[in-house]
């Protein structure tokens, strides 16, 4: 059997390391492909895909991790149609590249969430400063985020209107929406839980340093074990089936009112921190449930 990992990255991450030696260790031949180098061919009646111009081998596994990060519509659409025609002969993809679209997608996939009764925060995606304004004199903080992103890049913590207004006027006469939320009260830390398929694997705090309000590993947070009950459990379940995902991260925050609420869904997360923290082997879980279903 051979696997593709696809991501864009001179340099395979930690986690797309941990997937490739977890499928030699079990006799599956993986490949490591870079969007960027792939390119769609088509000739007479044929299609084929090229990685720095040789033909791509039909893998029976891919393994889509990431597209790339500040990408013009044109480059999403070419690594996405690279990543379709791919899936069209692999037995299974984990993610589904429409599913990892939708997913990448932060207010598309809240969008969703909600549309299911389950809780996010208050979220305004528009091209009108004013209304950014309107928003943030009702919830106080708000949080203004890129549509597209990871790694707690690009957020920004508004405390005023005034603040919010200009940074959405900003962004708007660069030709950006504004995708703002409500900040949610926290206590310096949130909750990230591991999902493979109808199974959370683990589950962990992760806690801001110092005055620092963002909880991401990559940000500087600390990862440290948490115990997921029964009904946080059963809704992370339920957010991977409402999105169609194999595997996912999701962040949780804990309201005193509302109780969990989602931050983000990510369809191809990194787990270093929470393999560190748990003990937990996310790239073991994922490849035997891959082997698993494939046998089926």
């Amino acid at each position: 059997m051979k696997a593709a990992i696809i991501h864009e990255a001179a340099i395979p991450t930690w986690s797309s390391r941990r997937l490739i030696k977890r499928l030699s260790e079990r006799g599956v031949k993986a490949k490591y492909l870079r969007p960027s180098l792939l390119t769609v061919k088509i000739h007479g009646n044929n299609v084929e895909v090229l990685h720095s111009e040789r033909p791509v081998e039909n893998y029976e596994v891919l393994f889509h991790r990431s597209l790339g990060f500040s990408l013009t519509v044109e480059q999403l659409l070419k690594r996405t149609l690279a990543c379709r025609i791919l899936e069209a002969t692999a037995l299974m993809s984990l993610n589904p590249i429409e599913k990892l679209l939708i997913a990448r997608d932060k207010a598309y996939s809240l969008a969703l969430l909600a549309s299911h009764g389950i809780k996010v925060p208050e979220t305004l995606i528009t091209e009108n400063p004013y209304l950014a304004y309107k928003l943030s004199q009702n919830l106080g903080k708000t949080v203004i985020k890129p549509l597209i992103g990871s790694l707690g890049l690009g957020i920004i913590l508004s405390e005023t209107p005034d603040l919010t207004y200009t940074i959405s006027k900003r962004l708007v006469s660069l030709g950006q929406p504004v995708y703002l939320q409500g900040y949610v009260e926290k206590p310096q830390r949130d909750i990230r839980v591991f999902v493979v398929r109808d199974r959370v694997i683990g589950s962990i705090y992760r806690i801001a340093r110092g005055n620092i309000w963002k909880t991401n590993i990559a940000q500087g947070a600390i990862p440290k074990p948490f115990k997921c009950n029964k009904d946080l459990e059963d809704l992370a379940v339920k957010i991977c089936r409402v999105l169609g995902l194999h595997y996912a991260g999701i962040d949780f925050v804990e309201d005193e009112e509302k109780g969990y609420i989602v931050l983000e869904v990510n369809a191809s997360p990194l787990w270093k921190g929470l393999e560190k923290a748990t003990g937990v082997d996310p790239a073991s879980e994922i490849v035997d449930y891959v082997l698993r279903e494939i046998k089926r």
